[in-house]
C-alpha cells in the first residue's frame, strides 16, 4: 500500500512540474514580441476537445465559462454551430459548439489585452472546466504584437529569426514576400504539436507591414497560427 501510495505521489509531482514547464514556455512565447523589440497588444488563448453525453448547449456553454469574471453575454445559434460570446473586463470570450457524429466539438477562447494577462490563471480555468466535464483540453496560443513604421522584409526574417534562435525552435519551412514573412518551426519542449506532410511544427511566426496603420504586425502562434493574417 505505502508503495503504490509513493509512486501515485512521484506522478503527481511529475504532473504538476510538466504543466509548470508548459506554462513557463507559454509565457516565453508571450515575452518573445517585447524580447525583439515590439509592443505585444493582445493574446488569445483557446482549450478544446471533444465532450460526449450533453444536449443542452447553452447549459454547457455556460458551464465552460465558469470561473471568469463575466460581465455580459450573448449567443447565436444555427444548424452547423452554438456561439456564445461573453465580455469580462479586460477582453472578451468565445465559445463554439459544434455536433461530430456522437460527441461536441467544444472550443474555448480568451481573448485579452496583453498588459492585463495572466496566462497561467486563465489556462488553469479553461482546464479544470474541461476536467469537469471528462476531456482533457488542447491548447493554442496566440500573440499579436506590433513594430512601429515599416520593417524591410529583410527586417522581418530577421525578426523572426531571432525569435526561433531565443526559444531554441527548430525552422521548418517558411515564406515571404515585399510585406509579408511567414515562418513554422517545431519547440521540442513544447506538448502541442502538428504533423504537416512528414514534418511536425508547433510554432508560427508572422510580420505584415500594414499601410493602413502605418506599422509592422507580428503574430507568433502555437501549435500554429488560428486566425488570418
Amino acid at each position: 500500500m505505502k508503495k503504490w501510495f509513493c509512486l501515485l505521489l512521484v506522478l503527481i509531482i511529475l504532473i504538476f512540474s510538466f504543466w509548470n514547464y508548459q506554462n513557463k514556455i507559454y509565457s516565453d512565447i508571450i515575452d518573445a514580441c517585447y524580447e525583439a523589440g515590439g509592443e505585444t497588444i493582445n493574446i488569445q488563448l483557446e482549450g478544446s476537445s471533444f465532450l460526449s453525453g450533453y444536449n443542452d448547449k447553452y447549459l454547457l456553454s455556460k458551464e465552460l465559462i465558469s470561473g471568469f469574471d463575466v460581465i455580459s453575454y450573448e449567443y447565436t445559434q444555427t444548424d452547423e454551430e452554438f456561439l456564445l460570446n461573453a465580455i469580462i473586463p479586460s477582453g472578451y470570450i468565445t465559445v463554439r459548439l459544434r455536433d461530430v457524429e456522437n460527441k461536441i466539438y467544444a472550443s474555448l477562447t480568451v481573448s485579452q489585452n496583453a498588459h492585463n494577462v495572466n496566462i497561467n490563471n486563465i489556462k488553469q480555468t479553461i482546464f479544470i472546466n474541461f476536467i469537469r466535464h471528462r476531456a482533457i483540453p488542447k491548447f493554442s496560443i496566440l500573440v499579436v504584437g506590433r513594430f512601429n513604421g515599416r520593417l524591410t522584409t529583410a527586417q522581418m526574417k530577421e525578426k523572426a529569426i531571432e525569435i526561433l534562435k531565443s526559444k531554441r525552435a527548430i525552422f521548418v519551412d517558411g515564406i515571404e514576400n515585399e510585406n509579408l514573412v511567414s515562418v513554422s518551426a517545431f519547440l521540442p519542449t513544447l506538448e502541442e504539436r502538428k504533423k504537416c506532410e512528414d514534418r511536425y511544427i508547433n510554432l508560427n511566426i508572422a510580420l505584415r507591414y500594414s499601410d493602413l496603420n502605418k506599422c509592422t504586425y507580428i503574430w507568433i502562434g502555437s501549435p500554429l497560427i488560428f486566425e488570418e493574417y
